[in-house]
Formats: structure tokens, sequence, C-alpha cells
């Protein structure tokens, strides 16, 4: 009879390998499910993985966006971000501006003397008074501003090394966009501005409005009074002039009035005085021409002249006195040995910007 070993739970080797074998199988299933659960998508695709070895950190740049906010760079690419979107509706846009300090108020404009002003549209204006100048607020007769123009072959270097502050001040500034000189005279309460502009002296006198309102003067603008004007071309002589509209001349070449061979005559309408001409004479000198005048007899003598240019053409102004008691003058430019003269006599506004507007075309 053969021997039979009946083995039972929990006796010999049995008991210990059944748990054992056990313990091994879970962990595998357990680690199984991880893996499948690590790899698979959820829509059952495999999940890859790439380790980007090459990536480098963006530099710290920014770019301003029309808001005003900033933006880095960022990616892959390092580029920069998008801006913030902007509203660009006309309703949201900030349109708020500066109120105008000027609205309301009149513009003053005086072609003849070459300016134009705005002021408050209460002002009481004046220009007919003084020849060359306008007279402001005259509501406050006691207590006026002005503001004058005459023709001056003077600078301003001239007028600020001359002018004489005992108690006030002298700056350099500007007046129209021109250079000017300021002077505060303390002690009259009073300042004066000086500015040259077309071969003019633009002289502005205040004490009230256009002293306290810087505003005022703000709004000065220079204005070229021959831009409507017509213009004389002087071909032999290389020269021309601008004269008003309403005026006409007459080229004499066989002489006029004993003042030359060559002689431009202008024709103003209703003329103050004698007519205003211009007179050319080679081979002719300033000395020449004085002891000309000198030679006319009676009171005629000339009593002062002085260095000037216009437009850089150099040229001498004569002063002097006649018969009649006016004080004409004659600016003497010389080209070479070549004098044009100008005749200028009082009250002549428009001839005298006729001579400003002189401009050699050599």
């Amino acid at each position: 009879m053969k021997n039979t070993h009946i083995l039972r739970p929990g006796s010999g080797r049995a008991g210990f390998t059944t748990p054992l074998v056990i313990a091994i199988m879970a962990f595998a299933v357990v680690s199984f499910l991880f893996l499948i659960d690590t790899a698979i998508n959820p829509d059952g695709t495999r999940k890859t993985t790439t380790k980007n070895t090459n990536q480098a950190a963006c530099t710290l740049e920014a770019k301003l966006c029309p808001d005003g906010s900033a933006v880095g760079r960022t990616g892959p690419n390092c580029e920069f971000g998008e801006c913030p979107a902007t509203n660009t509706n006309a309703a949201y846009q900030n349109t708020n501006t500066a109120p105008d300090p000027t609205a309301g108020w009149k513009t003053y404009t005086n072609t003849s003397l070459g300016f134009s002003i705005k002021h408050p549209s209460d002002w009481k204006i004046d220009n007919t008074m003084t020849p060359n100048k306008v007279w402001f607020n005259l509501s406050q007769t006691e207590i006026v501003d002005s503001i004058e123009v005459a023709t001056t072959s003077r600078t301003l270097d001239n007028i600020y090394n001359e002018a004489v502050v005992t108690n006030g001040t002298k700056i350099q500034t500007t007046l129209g966009g021109q250079p000017a000189v300021r002077l505060d005279l303390a002690e009259f309460g009073l300042v004066e501005i000086y500015s040259i502009y077309n071969q003019k002296l633009f002289i502005v006198r205040t004490n009230n409005e256009l002293k306290k309102d810087p505003t005022i003067l703000s709004t000065f603008t220079f204005i070229s009074p021959t831009a409507r004007w017509k213009t004389y071309e002087d071909s032999k002589y290389s020269f021309n002039v601008h004269y008003p509209p309403s005026w006409s001349y007459k080229l004499y070449t066989t002489g006029y009035n004993n003042e030359g061979s060559y002689v431009v005559a202008f024709f103003p309408i209703n003329p103050p005085g004698p007519l205003p001409f211009i007179s050319v004479k080679e081979n002719w000198s300033v000395r020449q021409e004085i002891d000309r005048i000198n030679s006319l007899g009676g009171s005629t003598r000339v009593t002062n002249q002085r260095e000037g240019a216009i437009n850089g053409v150099q040229g001498t102004e004569v002063v002097y006195t006649t018969d009649i008691g006016s004080t004409p003058a004659s600016f003497i430019a010389m080209d070479g040995s070549t004098a044009i003269i100008f005749n200028a006599f009082p009250n002549q506004t428009d001839w005298e910007t006729v001579i400003g507007s002189f401009a050699s075309t050599n």
C-alpha cells in the first residue's frame, strides 16, 4: 500500500508560499493599471512627452502698448505678447482741451503798418490821432496802450546798448516770433518793447492791459504790407521795389525836376506832398549828393546823416530842411559807384514801406 501525503492548509511549505504569491500578483495588477492611466489619453490615444532641452530664458525687454501698459517676451520663440485691445470708438476718446483764452476776442489788422493783434471785444481802438501809431483801450483815457511803427536804419543791438534804465530792467525777448528788446521802466510803471521787421521799428508801449495780460501780446503777428502790392522791376540797374496797387509810376530817362537823368516817379492818389521818386545816378557818391542838396539855395540844408542798410544794401540816410519847413529825407543806396536815391517826405507812410521793400536783383 502506497503512502499518501495529504497537505493541509497551514502546514508545511504551502502555508508560507500562498500569501507571497498573492501579494506579488496584486502589485503587478496595480502597476499595470498605473501605466495604462499615465500612457493613454482620455480619447484613447497614446500620450507622448518630449522634453525640450534647448529652451533658453527670454530677455527682459518690454513693448509699450497704446494704452500705456507693457508686455514682455514669452513662449518658445521669445516673442512679444499681444497688447490689450483698445477702444477706437470716437465716442470714448478723450477730447478735453484747454479753453481758448482769446475766444470771443476781435482781431485788429493794419496792413499798412504791417501787424495784427487780438484784443478783448470791448476795447476801443483809434489809429487817426497820430500818424503811424495805433492807440488801444481808450475807454480809460488816462491809461492807454499803443503800438507805433516807423522806418529805421538802427539795429536791436543799438537800441539795447543805448537804452538807459535806472530803475527797472532791460532784456532780450521776442515779439511775433521776431527778436525784440523789452524795457521795464519801473519808475513810470511803463513797459516798452522794440522789434524790427521789414526795415520798420515796432514800438509797443503799455502801462495797462498789454502789460497785465501777456496773452494779448502773444497774439501779435507781423504781416507783410506788400503782400498784395505791385512790383516795379528795373532791369537796367538790377533792383525792384513794391508799391501800392492804387499807385502808378512813370520812368523818366531824360531828366525829372532837376533830380537826375534817370528817375522813376510814383503817383499816389491824393499825395500829401511832393511826388515820391527814385533817382539813379552813375559815378556818384553820398558826398556829391549832400553837396547838391546844400547848393539848392534858400534854407535848404542837410542837418543830419547816418549810415544804415535796407535788406543788406548799405547806404546813408540824409535829413535836410527846406524853405517850406518840411524835413524830407533821402536814403542813398550805393551799388559800387552808382547811387540809388530814394526821396521821402513827411507823412508818406506807404512810401516808407516802398523804400523798405527795396531789393537788389544782381
